[in-house]
């Protein structure tokens, strides 16, 4: 999926997931989400966090494969775990559920996602290429339900 669609999708998460957690700033809450949300392609050279940490990037692309460990839940599990026990709060679980909303709409794709990379090779996906008229069409909803979204807090 395109960048623009997976910053879509993680700002509707952010929306529906910011009821659970109102003590929450909403702006750390949703940035954190968009971070999370970004996060699974650092295993990919072309994508917008591989271009903005490139060092890291080319270590972990030394190490693993596109959609391989970085499109599984383990990732954000550990990030949820991991800044639970340090920082407390809500961090680590918006972190997480960015991450999540990244891999729920990867596996939409024909590529699909490991959910459980490396325990089994089993995969996830759907029929709606990358950058095609369908992916399109999806974004233009999520957008929608945003425009939505911002006209019900007007």
């Amino acid at each position: 999926m395109m960048f623009k669609t997976h910053m879509a999708f993680a700002l509707v998460i952010a929306y529906a997931a910011y009821r659970f957690f109102p003590d929450a700033n909403v702006f750390v809450f949703t940035f954190l989400i968009l971070i999370g949300a970004a996060m699974p392609d650092i295993d990919n050279k072309r994508s917008k966090i591989s271009q903005k940490a490139k060092m890291v990037s080319a270590l972990i692309n030394s190490l693993t494969k596109h959609r391989g460990i970085f499109h599984s839940v383990f990732i954000p599990l550990g990030i949820y775990f991991l800044l639970d026990m340090i920082l407390g709060g809500y961090y680590g679980m918006a972190l997480a559920l960015g991450y999540l909303s990244h891999l729920m709409i990867d596996a939409m794709t024909p590529l699909g996602v490991n959910f459980l990379h490396p325990i089994t090779t089993l995969r996830l996906h759907g029929p709606i290429e990358t950058n095609s008229f369908v992916e399109k069409i999806l974004l233009a909803g999520l957008v929608g339900i945003l425009f939505f979204i911002g006209a019900q807090m007007i």
